[in-house]
């Protein structure tokens, strides 16, 4: 949505791939795990982990980031499979992008979510209830914007494209919004908004492409042959494909791309002077 400010974020990234915390969504995950315990236990963690800009100005400072861990509104099991699912996006971002970029997203939801609450505080008194709920849900919408097509099973059997279940979420983060609205919850009601805008800034927008005209004559079309077929048995048909298809990122090294090959993931690196494109598999490792 903002292609200046995402390319200046991916050139920071690209020169400086040291910056950041790898791994990052594994420690957020463990401290959210341990903060869910405490909280079972009984201890107030609402007292000493909320963000409150009076009590930060007091000298709390670590409720700048504390507040992350606040993912509390779940069973056991479902907070289980959250935390999971949670990682799993995470994990897949930061080796589709490199940690430098994928602190650089979560990093500014945190601090944009932190913005937003301190100005209402200072502006209008209220103080807005902080949780990490939205602003993980974000990574959705992030790995969406990569890998549109990839399938997630809804209720463990339903095969469903990502691309539909954000625009499931979409929807479902406007119907909080109106009926936070809706019950005088002015300040919160557009903290699902905020907690997405790091998305909106730094990620391509995915599109959605409907071709019902076109829908009988594609089903009666034979599948198209796997990159590994034609290579073995028809390497003009392959050579056809990598011609007149478009593709985004093509491997230096072996010349695979998104479009042969689209199980790969695809990263530059700054090599003689220059950026240059390489698959997961010959990615050099220094």
């Amino acid at each position: 949505m903002f292609p200046s400010l995402k390319r200046q974020t991916d050139r920071f990234s690209l020169k400086h791939p040291g910056f950041g915390v790898p791994r990052l969504m594994l420690y957020i995950v463990a401290a959210t795990a341990v903060v869910y315990v405490l909280n079972t236990a009984g201890v107030d963690v609402y007292k000493w982990l909320a963000f409150d800009p009076e009590l930060v100005l007091q000298g709390q400072v670590w409720r700048l980031i504390s507040w992350v861990t606040l993912n509390l509104g779940y069973s056991i099991l479902w907070f289980a499979i959250a935390m999971y699912f949670f990682y799993t996006l995470g994990s897949a971002l930061e080796k589709y992008w490199g940690s430098a970029k994928f602190s650089v997203f979560y990093l500014s939801g945190m601090l944009l979510c932190v913005i937003y609450s301190t100005v209402i505080w200072f502006v209008f008194g209220i103080k807005v209830d902080s949780t990490s709920y939205y602003l993980n849900m974000s990574l959705f919408f992030a790995f969406a914007s990569i890998a549109p097509n990839i399938e997630f099973l809804m209720f463990f059997f339903i095969p469903v494209k990502a691309i539909w279940l954000v625009l499931l979420d979409a929807a479902y983060f406007i119907y909080a919004m109106i009926s936070m609205l809706r019950v005088g919850m002015y300040a919160d009601a557009f903290l699902p908004l905020v907690s997405v805008l790091n998305f909106l800034l730094l990620c391509n927008i995915p599109k959605v492409k409907l071709n019902l005209r076109g829908a009988k004559k594609q089903a009666s079309r034979p599948e198209p042959m796997s990159y590994g077929y034609r290579n073995k048995y028809t390497p003009a048909d392959a050579d056809f494909q990598e011609k007149t298809t478009p593709y985004v990122n093509r491997c230096v090294v072996c010349g695979r791309s998104d479009i042969t090959n689209p199980e790969l993931m695809f990263r530059y690196k700054y090599v003689e002077g220059n950026y240059k494109c390489y698959c997961d598999v010959h990615m050099p490792k220094a």
